[in-house]
């Protein structure tokens, strides 16, 4: 008997007849793969409808620490959902300590699927992006085309200061926000595209012959 402990959706669906999910180190659920899957998944549903500053699954020192995240669209909207192809800014607030100097602050962010696999991912430090002119605790990531395929989307942040080893972590957490990402006519001519052809970023390309 093999015992795969793992936090890895897809990977565990690969693996496992059958699954064991525990809460606070106690078993709350016992069934097949796919029903312990469900069970999991529907739990991280509840938490993400807390506000974010009352969330408790984050780690980090605290120096650095997001009071909310939000999703705009093109108009400044407010919004949970988008349209593939479609522009989006996610506004960070943030709160620091007085010994917290924001030009050293590397935030990496991205989304990852349903199962926890990443799809993308941006870094500051790869951008070459200074926070140091930071004003009431607000930035933002844009997006000038999300290229998604439509499915339901988290989105993951790690805040550090200085480098992005783990003794200079922030405030980590995983599925801070969620996002659907809805069709649309995105290569003009074709179909629809697919959500069950994986749940990965659209590279805008065309056959030639």
């Amino acid at each position: 008997t093999v015992l795969f402990v793992s936090h890895n959706m897809t990977a565990v669906k690969q693996l496992c007849n059958n699954g064991i999910l525990l809460e606070n180190g106690m078993i709350s659920f016992m069934g097949t793969a796919e029903e312990t899957i469900e069970k999991y998944v529907g739990i991280n549903q509840d938490e993400y409808s807390k506000p974010l500053a009352e969330r408790t699954d984050r780690t980090g020192n605290g120096k650095i620490r997001v009071k909310d995240i939000v999703l705009k669209n093109q108009n400044g909207s407010v919004v949970s959902e988008s349209f593939l192809g479609q522009y989006l800014k996610i506004e960070f607030k943030i709160e620091c300590q007085d010994d917290a100097n924001l030009a050293d602050m590397i935030v990496a962010c991205g989304f990852s699927d349903m199962y926890g696999n990443p799809i993308s991912t941006w870094v500051s430090d790869e951008i070459a992006h200074d926070f140091s002119q930071i004003k009431d605790g607000v930035f933002s990531i844009v997006i000038p085309t999300l290229a998604l395929r439509p499915n339901l989307y988290s989105f993951n942040y790690q805040i550090s200061l200085k480098t992005t080893s783990p003794q200079d972590f922030c405030d980590v957490m995983k599925g801070a926000v969620q996002i659907n990402v809805f069709n649309d006519d995105f290569f003009s001519e074709g179909m629809n595209l697919k959500p069950c052809r994986g749940h990965m970023a659209i590279i805008p390309a065309k056959f030639e012959y």
